[in-house]
């Protein structure tokens, strides 16, 4: 028998294909199958679920009183945005238990671990379509035990994997392993959007029966599992001696330990590495974005795209797969790489993240570009790539996570998917914050903030992850904080517009004056930030209200420049209402105009508009009370006076800031932080698409630099908006159309 052994153990490799450790991975596979269907499910079911909210507001004596509905219809739910959300993270509050599993996870009996977990999944799934016709709280807590499913499963997994597979094979383990994630996926949502789009009238009654076929599947993986599974490589009856000592030897050589022979756990130690916490930190930035992919997607195709019922769980299963085969396929290209000698643990690890962070915040930030019905298979091209790249993360930062500490890989695991478990549910309820009507412009804020969030490890993780057994170092907790301060600092600092009741544009009865201060804090409307003669030219800035007041400017008996106080007592006593535009940032201007709303109640009358976001964020943090608008030009930067700004080293940089100041306000993101009422667009950049964008998000919209008929008849006629002219004659003849006057100066000869 001794010999026997000596001869087994003289064995230096053990083919993977074929191998009872690859068909393990198989079988762990499966688990993730289950619970992926048993969680997944909730997001095409929700479409089904929940009654969209009516947002034709134009004929409500239309709608009929009553309403037949077949009684073999499942019925609908009118849940809110904030109970959809906490159904929607329901299964990350369950996740966070993972904490107390990922603990004692080594040192459980991984195989029954996980059968304790697919028994939540069978009893969360098959109670719960009946549950939630007698109470949300029924539902929440049920989406809690298939939480606590995952909980269970995802420590007990990763420390197995440590148990079955020598270092060299752990990344295309933990590929098939977690690949049955995106599998469970891909084929619950095609199938949930046939049952959802069959209304009850087949099978089941609809949307029940994706519950009932979840527990269904979940109940027929715990009978393979329990048949076929085993804890480690020298309970499996179907191991061969040779492959039994060939793991056995290389798991050795890391000094793994046995069970019972395992130290208490080094608690210090592993929360105060540096690397742990990192790589924690970029699991989270991975895990962010990702939400809207496995819970989002289907309602993002139905509000923004349109897709029926039917088509959209095809659709939403495509980046799924995508993502599947990106995790296998670069899995194994990883432990091809690191086992040939090509590449070490860490560099593997930081080369691939980095290539899914980016290529994942990249592909994530496009996506809303492209939110029409005739741009969906962009759209959905686009998705599907993000996922191509986020396949990339396993054998990055998940890989980095297993082989800190192969030892202890269940707690680290355990630690770092509660914090992940945290973060996802701050995210889903924020995104169901967010996401009120469903509009493109709120779809846009998520896409945002989630690209931001994906792409913050291409830094961190590049610098500071490894995936080596390192000295311990300081935490850096800021790391940790970043995607939840960036979230909450948009929602938090984001103001709100004045309301329609507040303030009331009036159509041509408004004049647009430029305000300025002089040197000696003289308040004047005109339009030049200088005056030209022809003896000098005299800057606003830097030039006394005494030596201004004496310039003929305009020519006649009359040019010369009005004082701010006598232009709005000239308004006022006409009647007319005005639009104070800020060319310049000045905190004693800011402070004088609103003082003089306040004091002479001008909030009816008077509108403020700048170029400058701080001057609008400004005005309105100090006085929510004001109308306030943004103006805005696509060359504003790149182009001053027809011609190009800066040298030609220098002109990339303000086309850079072009770039920005285009994106922001076309994407509405900049609009919607500021809080403004309405933007104040020129002709060359107004487009319809953005008009009624902007109008969804209740942001109005003001045309100027409009110089032919023609575009006046468009945007007054046929759209409705309100114009900045400079010759109301010329341009509007007799119309009644609305406008706004720019006269600025001249208005006393008016």
């Amino acid at each position: 028998m001794d010999a026997q052994k000596e001869c087994v153990f003289v064995s230096e490799k053990s083919k993977i294909f074929p191998s009872t450790r690859l068909f393990f991975s198989f079988l762990l596979c499966l688990c993730f199958v289950a619970l992926a269907i048993g969680t997944s499910n909730i997001s095409q079911s929700m479409v089904c679920m929940v009654k969209k909210p009516d947002t034709n507001f134009s004929c409500p004596l239309a709608e009929p009183e009553v309403e037949a509905v077949p009684c073999n219809h499942p019925k609908q739910f009118a849940w809110s945005s904030i109970q959809q959300g906490l159904i929607y993270s329901g299964q990350n509050f369950g996740s966070l238990f993972m904490f107390l599993t990922g603990w004692q996870a080594d040192r459980l009996n991984g195989k029954w671990t996980i059968v304790a977990a697919m028994v939540f999944i069978i009893i969360s799934n098959a109670l719960l379509p009946v549950s939630a016709g007698v109470s949300f709280a029924l539902v929440f807590f049920l989406r809690f035990l298939s939480g606590l499913g995952d909980a269970l499963l995802s420590p007990a997994s990763s420390s197995m994997i440590t148990r079955w597979f020598p270092p060299k094979e752990r990344p295309s383990a933990l590929g098939i392993v977690t690949g049955g994630r995106q599998i469970g996926t891909l084929i619950i949502l095609p199938v949930g959007g046939w049952l959802c789009g069959n209304d009850g009238s087949k099978f089941l009654g609809g949307w029940p029966a994706i519950f009932y076929l979840s527990s269904v599947v979940a109940a027929a993986v715990l009978v393979i599992w329990m048949v076929f599974s085993a804890d480690k490589p020298s309970k499996h009856l179907c191991i061969s001696h040779n492959e039994e000592a060939y793991i056995t030897r290389k798991i050795e050589e890391e000094n793994i330990g046995k069970r019972k022979q395992r130290k208490s756990t080094p608690w210090r130690a592993i929360l105060t590495s540096k690397q742990v916490w990192v790589a924690v930190a970029a699991l989270v930035c991975h895990e962010f974005p990702l939400v809207i992919m496995l819970q989002f997607l289907p309602k993002f195709f139905s509000d923004v795209l349109g897709l029926s019922n039917t088509v959209n769980g095809l659709v939403s299963a495509l980046p799924m797969g995508i993502l599947f085969l990106s995790k296998c396929l670069s899995s194994s290209l990883a432990s091809y790489l690191t086992a040939n000698g090509h590449l070490r643990k860490t560099q593997s690890c930081k080369i691939f993240n980095f290539i899914a962070s980016l290529g994942l915040g990249i592909c994530i930030a496009i996506t809303p570009l492209m939110g029409t019905l005739q741009q969906s298979v962009w759209a959905i091209l686009i998705l599907c790539m993000a996922n191509a790249f986020a396949g990339l993360h396993t054998p990055g930062v998940q890989t980095a996570l297993v082989q800190l500490a192969p030892a202890f890989s269940g707690i680290i695991t355990g630690i770092a998917f509660t914090v992940a478990a945290c973060f996802s549910i701050f995210n889903k309820l924020l995104i169901s914050q967010i996401l009120v009507t469903g509009s493109k412009h709120e779809w846009t804020i998520v896409f945002e903030i989630s690209a931001f969030v994906a792409i913050l490890p291409t830094i961190f993780f590049t610098v500071w992850g490894s995936a080596e057994r390192t000295a311990l170092r300081i935490v850096l907790a800021l790391i940790l904080s970043l995607p939840i301060l960036i979230s909450i600092g948009f929602c938090v600092l984001r103001r709100s517009p004045v309301t329609e009741a507040t303030a009331k544009q009036n159509g041509a009865d408004t004049i647009k004056m430029d305000v300025r201060m002089t040197k000696d804090g003289m308040i004047i409307v005109l339009r030049p930030d200088s005056i030209v003669t022809d003896n000098a030219t005299y800057s606003i800035s830097g030039t006394h209200w005494i030596q201004i007041s004496q310039l003929n400017v305009y020519g006649g008996n009359n040019g010369t420049i009005l004082s701010f106080d006598e232009a709005v007592s000239w308004c006022e006593a006409n009647k007319m209402n005005m639009i104070w535009h800020l060319p310049d940032f000045s905190g004693d201007l800011l402070t004088y105009l609103r003082n003089k709303i306040m004091q002479d109640s001008l909030y009816s009358k008077v509108a403020v508009t700048t170029y400058h976001s701080l001057v609008a964020l400004k005005m309105r943090c100090t006085d929510t009370q004001l109308l306030i608008g943004l103006v805005w030009k696509s060359n504003e930067f790149s182009i001053q006076n027809g011609t190009a700004t800066g040298t030609m080293y220098t002109a990339w940089f303000y086309s850079m800031m072009d770039s920005f100041t285009y994106w922001g306000v076309r994407s509405l993101l900049v609009p919607s932080f500021l809080g403004v009422d309405f933007l104040v667009t020129s002709v060359e950049d107004a487009d319809r698409a953005l008009i009624l964008e902007a109008a969804t998000a209740g942001i109005k919209t003001i045309i100027y630099d409009m110089v032919t008929v023609q575009e006046r008849n468009y945007f007054a006629r046929q759209m409705q908006l309100p114009m900045i002219v400079d010759d109301l004659v010329e341009l509007l003849g007799t119309s009644s159309s609305a406008s706004v006057s720019s006269n600025n100066s001249s208005q006393k000869s008016n």
